[in-house]
């Protein structure tokens, strides 16, 4: 599929996503950045998902139900949790994920976003290293039906052999 990562994600593009997940996004509220070991796991099986599915996007800070509880700006003393996440996110995967950008959502006035805290967005690309596996569970996760699922062995050498066609 392969989706096109944006320059800049605004509070109004993200309120005009579908209802529920798709193949191409998945939200997650932001109490998840209170667990970071639960965080990783999450993260990384996610992104595995989107990656090894032609990319989407994961946004944090934004329940399955669409509510905004967006996620802390700060995460770790001084630095964003935008920047964070840029140097967390290639360790998640094996092969470490390199086509992706984070964003920081752009507010609206009036905003939906909690006070302090921010709505983060992850672009993830198609990748030409794909399958990846999540680092925590050494499993491959692909996207079927607005869901991250374990990715089949046919799924995989599919997966696989489309790469070293195309390349």
């Amino acid at each position: 599929m392969g989706i096109n990562k944006k320059d800049r994600w605004t509070e109004d593009e993200l309120l005009s996503l579908p209802s529920g997940e798709l193949d191409y996004f998945e939200r997650k509220a932001g109490s998840l950045l209170k667990d970071t070991g639960m965080l990783f796991k999450k993260l990384a099986k996610n992104l595995s998902a989107l990656t090894n599915s032609g990319g989407g996007h994961l946004i944090l800070g934004v329940g399955d139900n669409g509510l905004i509880d967006g996620v802390p700006k700060i995460i770790k003393g001084r630095t964003s949790t935008r920047e964070w996440l840029e140097q967390t996110i290639p360790t998640l995967l094996s092969y470490p994920l390199q086509d992706f950008r984070v964003h920081e959502v752009e507010s609206s006035l009036p905003s939906a976003i909690p006070s302090g805290n921010v709505v983060i967005v992850i672009d993830v690309g198609d990748s030409v290293r794909a399958p990846h596996q999540d680092t925590y569970t050494k499993v491959y996760y692909h996207r079927v039906g607005g869901h991250s699922q374990p990715a089949s062995h046919i799924y995989l050498e599919a997966l696989s052999s489309t790469l070293y066609i195309s390349v």
